[in-house]
């Protein structure tokens, strides 16, 4: 079992996604379990919450942007993971003070993605302007000095990842989105909640995303292992889904035919 760095940056990585049924899921997990090992946050569970902010200005410029179907895109987000446990019930284990700023720039298939770590008292300050960007977040001065950002989604989901070298593959399920509030992330964070995306906090989902969705990221230099690649030819690809996209489309129009989340498919402590 690996474990993922504090901070990280990718460069020049090709990714493809697919969703999945649960016979699918199942599939996956076998064939992953045998070649490739799990890769955890500092050593913790394997299943991690992630909550992730998307931000845009109040014309939806990146939203637009990334609707264009051009093969252009930058996102800006605020990201953070809670360690949760791997039964059913999906405890959260520990909670963190900080947060990932984030910027994720992708031409064709070919994407860029920098993070930096920060305080999550710092987010709201930096967004708004009321502090200087840090040194760390340099790679967002342009986002952050030419654009009125707001939040404008809060995606959640539970993840487990497997890599080894440049390759990287994550498996997301219970996938929901929230309409953000006013508090979330503002100037007066510190004063409201150390937690305010945890779940508790965020309540019921305003609409339900996809039930899986396995991406693949890999080296635009590196061939695909012959083992991954006869994986993916057995599996429906989600050409085009984006997070961002979907949780904004399911934002306006609410709640898809499910009511509630489904049976987490990777609870089994094989895996």
């Amino acid at each position: 079992m690996l474990t993922l760095s504090d901070t990280e940056k990718w460069r020049d990585q090709r990714e493809r996604r697919f969703e999945l049924s649960r016979p699918d899921a199942q599939q996956v997990l076998t064939v992953l379990g045998a070649n490739i090992p799990v890769v955890t946050y500092k050593g913790g569970p394997a299943t991690t919450l992630v909550v992730t902010i998307y931000f845009d200005t109040a014309n939806g410029h990146y939203l637009k942007r990334a609707q264009r179907g051009d093969g252009s895109v930058i996102k800006v987000r605020a990201r953070e993971y809670f360690s949760v446990s791997d039964d059913d019930q999906r405890k959260i284990i520990d909670r963190l003070s900080e947060c990932y700023l984030e910027k994720k720039q992708r031409i064709g298939s070919i994407r860029n993605k920098e993070r930096a770590r920060i305080s999550k008292a710092e987010l709201g300050p930096i967004i708004n302007h009321t502090v200087s960007l840090p040194e760390n977040c340099e790679f967002l001065r342009d986002e952050i000095d030419e654009q009125d950002l707001q939040p404008a989604l809060i995606s959640m989901y539970e993840r487990r990842v497997w890599g080894r070298g440049d390759l990287r593959v994550t498996l997301d399920e219970r996938i929901r989105y929230y309409n953000p509030s006013d508090r979330v992330y503002g100037d007066t964070l510190a004063a409201c909640s150390p937690d305010p995306c945890s779940p508790g906090l965020l309540g019921a989902p305003a609409a339900l995303g996809p039930k899986r969705i396995l991406e693949v990221k890999h080296s635009a230099q590196i061939a695909t292992a012959s083992w991954l690649t006869d994986l993916l030819s057995t599996l429906p690809e989600a050409l085009g889904f984006s997070k961002f996209i979907d949780g904004m489309a399911a934002l306006k129009q609410g709640n898809r035919t499910r009511s509630s989340l489904t049976r987490p498919v990777y609870s089994i402590p094989d895996y």
